[in-house]
Parts: structure tokens; C-alpha cells; sequence
């Protein structure tokens, strides 16, 4: 999930960022854009909750210190809600990639 406000940032040179925004919108994973800028749980920090094998899950957490690993529970939990609560603001994944086609199209043609 990404945040509206950064898709029409470029990072680096601009045929870099064509560049990327082509892989993204054309790799098999689903990009989706939280269209929302108040206050949610997503602001803090990124993360990913992975299942693992064995159906068991671990959370890894990126903060400005250090990348965190947990399979507390609780924690978990508290993903899984910040999660769904991200996916509930963000645009479905076909609108998402219309919305970062048609921004590289404004801005960087």
C-alpha cells in the first residue's frame, strides 16, 4: 500500500521513475494507493505480515531505529487491524495502477 500523496514523487532522474512505474504497473503484485491523508495506524511505520509454512505469522516492523520481528500475539493483532483499516482507504488494485498511469502522464510526459 502506498499513501496518494507519494505517487507523483519522482526519485531520481525522470526516465528512472518512467522506468519503475512501468515495473510496478505491470508486475504480478498488487500496488494500491490509500487515498486518505488523516490520521490511521499506517502513518507510523511500514510493515509486513508474513504467513508462514506452517500457517503461523510473523510481523517485521520498520521504525527509525531499527527493523523489528514479532510473533506476539498482540502484536500481530494490532497489524492485522492497521492493516485492514489501510485496505479499507485504499482504491482496488486495477484503480490504483489507473492512478499511477495517468499521474506519470501528467507529469512526466
Amino acid at each position: 500500500m502506498v499513501r496518494r500523496g507519494r505517487v507523483p514523487q519522482r526519485v531520481g532522474h525522470q526516465l528512472a521513475s518512467h522506468q519503475a512505474r512501468d515495473e510496478v504497473v505491470h508486475a504480478p503484485l498488487t500496488v494500491q494507493i490509500v487515498l486518505s491523508s488523516g490520521e490511521h495506524g499506517g502513518n507510523g511505520s511500514s510493515f509486513v505480515i508474513a504467513t508462514m509454512a506452517d500457517m503461523s505469522q510473523v510481523a517485521y516492523v520498520e521504525t527509525a531505529i531499527r527493523g523489528l520481528t514479532t510473533d506476539d500475539a498482540a502484536d500481530l493483532a494490532a497489524a492485522s487491524r492497521v492493516l485492514a483499516d489501510l485496505r479499507n482507504r485504499a482504491l482496488p488494485g486495477n484503480m490504483s495502477r489507473d492512478l499511477m498511469r495517468k499521474v506519470a502522464e501528467e507529469r512526466w510526459t
